[in-house]
């Protein structure tokens, strides 16, 4: 949804903008699932999957109130189109972007936040390599091709605006040298404007099946990413910088990591951040029961810590799992 593959809705306008999360806006997928999120204006969860929003880092403001974007298979048949519904007027309207109408597959999409430009990613035919191309919120004009897959078969599996519309962050399955094959998704930013390339931000270890998962802009310059990285059937969190970008920075502390050698032990697809830009994560960090528990940190990775007060218990005594959470548009509430 709004960037992300089978293409949910985007909520786009012309200001402002939701501090908006991924798949659950910090919750574990306990709302609708991809197809039916609702964005916040340029590939952000602002309400669906969870009904949470990441607020705070992101700038806040009002969500996007004109039109909702989608994709599918709706117009032509056998065929992939980006639509818009103009929320005030109910009038749908098919789009045509150049290169990309009536597409073999288009798998990612994103609305800048201020609601002027549509990222579109896919392929117009099979035998064509997948691109990620930049028009005008309405489709039209002379397309910005900011990537193009080194590969046939490699699709882009997640695209999103940074909150100030400058840089565009993608996942997918792109790098063909040493150990990587087509199940490692990696994480890579790129100019909006075309006027650079691409550059991967994930750790650099080649290994089969280590894939980056969900990511979220917590402001302009970071991003935060899960996912199956660095240690085979180990998931984990990151930070990293985009300007300028180095080594990524671990936000579950090495010795906690180093209880799980086998063990998925963190919601890939829930991240949230509040008003004081940290970030929220639920992994199995308590030892053998299984249970998993709320979690922050913030972006230099200094300050790993419980959420006070979410540890829940079953009749009083018992361990159990939090399943869900959200942090509302302010940054200020976590349910």
């Amino acid at each position: 949804a709004g960037g992300r593959t089978d293409a949910g809705v985007d909520i786009d306008s012309g200001g402002g903008g939701t501090a908006a999360g991924r798949d659950a806006g910090g919750g574990m997928d306990a709302g609708p699932d991809a197809g039916d999120t609702m964005d916040g204006g340029g590939g952000t969860d602002a309400g669906g999957d969870g009904g949470g929003t990441d607020a705070g880092s992101d700038g806040g403001g009002p969500p996007r109130t004109d039109y909702v974007y989608y994709s599918g298979d709706y117009a032509t048949d056998g065929a992939f189109n980006v639509g818009r519904r103009n929320i005030a007027t109910g009038i749908n309207e098919v789009l045509a972007p150049m290169g990309l109408t009536d597409a073999d597959d288009i798998t990612a999409f994103a609305v800048s936040r201020d609601g002027t430009r549509l990222a579109i990613a896919g392929r117009a035919a099979p035998a064509d390599a997948d691109v990620i191309n930049v028009y005008a919120a309405d489709g039209t004009g002379t397309p910005v091709t900011i990537f193009t897959a080194p590969a046939l078969g490699r699709s882009v599996d997640q695209l999103e605006f940074s909150p100030d519309g400058l840089t565009l962050a993608f996942s997918g399955p792109f790098e063909t040298t040493g150990a990587f094959d087509n199940n490692d998704n990696a994480l890579y930013v790129a100019p909006a404007d075309g006027s650079g390339s691409a550059t991967r931000v994930s750790p650099n270890v080649p290994a089969n099946n280590l894939v980056v998962v969900e990511f979220l802009w917590v402001d302009a310059t970071h991003l935060v990413f899960t996912g199956d990285v660095e240690t085979n059937n180990v998931d984990s969190i990151w930070s990293v910088e985009t300007s300028t970008p180095g080594a990524p920075v671990q936000l579950v502390p090495a010795s906690t990591l180093a209880m799980f050698t086998t063990t998925q032990d963190i919601f890939n697809d829930a991240i949230a951040v509040d008003s004081m830009s940290r970030i929220y994560f639920g992994g199995d960090f308590v030892g053998a029961g299984g249970e998993f528990h709320l979690y922050r940190n913030v972006l230099d990775g200094s300050s790993f810590e419980e959420v006070p007060g979410t540890a829940m218990t079953r009749g009083g005594t018992m361990p159990t799992s939090v399943s869900a959470f959200g942090i509302s548009n302010d940054g200020l509430t976590l349910a």
